[in-house]
């Protein structure tokens, strides 16, 4: 009786760990499409000069992911572009970039969950208003931008593993500015 207790926690122990956990990899090409835009509160608190029109984005690229069971990370990286521009003001500001998104995901029942962080390498951005172009110096913007994601959706076709589709929606935020110091100083007249 006295070895029953050590007998019993030794065949709990090997019953937990040699269960086998399944491990698989999944690589995929992305592309995603939707609203996109910039959001100041002093722009948006300033109505005779600015109101916001929802601008629009796409991005394309590949992931790569990791997976044990149902939970794995996934390193997503795309090429994007996007746009914001203004009713009263015509002012456009289109920007591009190259995202690399590191998520924590969960998939079960065809369904997943997805939440981590982005980092955004700002390529290009470019200011218009009207049809003239307006010329800036790059030191008015930051070189990366860091954003908060979380996303969900569901397997819209195939099961089987080898192919699948794939539909979602993703929230990002920026934690921080597209504008660097110098930028916030400039200040656009209509």
């Amino acid at each position: 009786m006295k070895h029953f207790l050590t007998i019993a926690v030794l065949f709990i122990s090997l019953s937990m760990f040699g269960q086998k956990k399944i491990v698989w990899f999944d690589i995929g090409l992305k592309a995603q499409y939707g609203a996109a835009g910039l959001y100041n509160a002093a722009i948006a608190d300033n109505d005779s000069k600015y109101d916001y029109k929802i601008g629009s984005g796409f991005s394309y690229g590949g992931k790569l992911g990791i997976n044990f069971g149902y939970n794995g990370l996934s390193i997503d990286v795309m090429k994007s572009k996007a746009s914001q521009s203004f009713d009263l003001t015509p002012v456009t500001i289109d920007w591009e970039s190259l995202d690399i998104y590191a998520l924590f995901r969960h998939a079960k029942n065809l369904g997943y969950f997805e939440i981590g962080p982005k980092m955004s390498m700002i390529n290009k951005v470019s200011n218009t208003r009207g049809n003239e172009k307006i010329e800036f110096a790059e030191s008015l913007y930051n070189k990366q931008v860091f954003s908060g994601v979380v996303g969900f959706g569901a397997n819209i076709m195939g099961n089987d593993g080898r192919f699948s589709g794939i539909l979602g929606l993703r929230f990002e935020y920026a934690l921080t500015d597209l504008d660097s110091e110098d930028g916030k100083k400039l200040v656009l007249q209509s």
